[in-house]
């Protein structure tokens, strides 16, 4: 995000215990380039030690939302109707050898796909395609806008205790205590939060016409097929609040996954202060830092996201298989007693469903 690299510094290392690169006759040079390079290649999956990116422009985020919208939407299309509950073909019966017996599997993304062009051809996977590219432009331009107004104002936060009436500068050389390091972590809660708030603020309309488009493909309804006829049949139905419809459970999503990224990198900072070696580092950060900040936070926002889209398709005038849910505690409480909390989080690989008992 917008914070520069903030590792801990390390105690000193005698100098038999760490990595020196050979180097052909010189024999002072830099002996932990190589480890350090590493590390930073490892911080930059961390987005609370990266720094933001410039404004691309207009152009710039126009062919970012136009390439994002080509390549990925296909996959989206199916993530959302698997989201809904739709299932193009009956689940598949194949035999585990872990467990010894046939299980049923719906397929994945790629067998889904494949099921879709079979019955409805290849431009039914590029439904909605006009709308995911306004989306994604709104969702690009908004934050590479947002982000960096944000990102000043927090900056102010200083590090540490203000001495002599001077803030402690934001840099490396003075992240050397737990406070600093919570304060960082706190900085990036609040930029994360703030922006991505915002940017929902800007582009939540437009996914829910996405949405309800992708949904049509069930429904068989020519209700969204256009951004301009989707706006006017959502205000003209739903009213204003129509456009955001499914929004608090998202705005839950988003405060959720900043706050589960902010503890996992605060541990996980705070527990590397006490390696000394840059090679520990990098293997600590490599092995656990970076997949629990990626994984974690994830895990615990994805079903706030699933209702949101759920709630965004309710009482649409779609006709899909959904219950009319009066709030997203309605919808949440559904899921979780139909054990769907989590579907459409991982579609790469066929889907299991059920034991297939004789």
């Amino acid at each position: 995000m917008s914070f520069e690299a903030a590792t801990i510094p390390q105690r000193q290392v005698s100098n038999e215990n760490v990595p020196r690169r050979r180097s052909g006759g010189n024999s002072g040079g830099g002996t932990e380039e190589p480890l350090d390079n590493l590390l930073k290649s490892v911080q930059t999956f961390l987005p609370v030690q990266t720094k933001r990116e410039t404004n691309p422009g207009f152009f710039g985020t126009l062919s970012k939302a136009v390439s994002a919208s080509l390549f990925l939407h296909p996959y989206q299309f199916g993530q959302t109707l698997i989201q809904l509950g739709y299932e193009p073909v009956p689940p598949s019966r194949r035999y585990s050898f872990i467990f010894r017996e046939y299980m049923l599997y719906n397929p994945g993304i790629i067998g889904y796909s494949r099921a879709i062009i079979s019955s409805d051809g290849w431009r039914a996977l590029y439904r909605g395609l006009g709308t995911s590219i306004v989306y994604n432009f709104i969702n690009i331009g908004a934050e590479s806008i947002i982000e960096p107004w944000v990102s000043e104002a927090v900056d102010k936060i200083p590090l540490s205790v203000v001495e002599n009436g001077k803030d402690v500068p934001d840099t490396e050389e003075n992240v050397s205590t737990v406070r600093a390091v919570a304060v960082r972590g706190l900085k990036y809660f609040i930029v994360s939060t703030c922006t991505r708030t915002l940017v929902r603020l800007a582009a939540h309309p437009f996914e829910v016409i996405l949405v309800r488009a992708i949904a049509e493909h069930v429904t068989k309804q020519d209700l969204f097929s256009s951004l301009w006829g989707s706006m006017k049949t959502i205000y003209q139905n739903e009213g204003f609040a129509g456009f955001y419809a499914g929004f608090v459970p998202a705005f839950i999503s988003i405060v959720v996954h900043s706050a589960v990224q902010t503890i996992i990198w605060i541990a996980c900072e705070s527990a590397a202060s006490y390696i000394t070696s840059k090679l520990g580092q990098v293997m600590f950060r490599l092995c656990l830092e970076v997949p629990l900040f990626i994984y974690l936070p994830r895990t615990y926002s994805y079903p706030y996201q699933l209702v949101s889209r759920t709630m965004m398709v309710s009482n649409s005038g779609l006709k899909i298989d959904l219950p009319v849910f009066q709030s997203y505690r309605d919808c949440y409480n559904h899921l979780s007693a139909s054990k769907a909390l989590y579907r459409g989080s991982a579609i790469l690989f066929p889907r299991f469903v059920a034991r297939d008992h004789p």
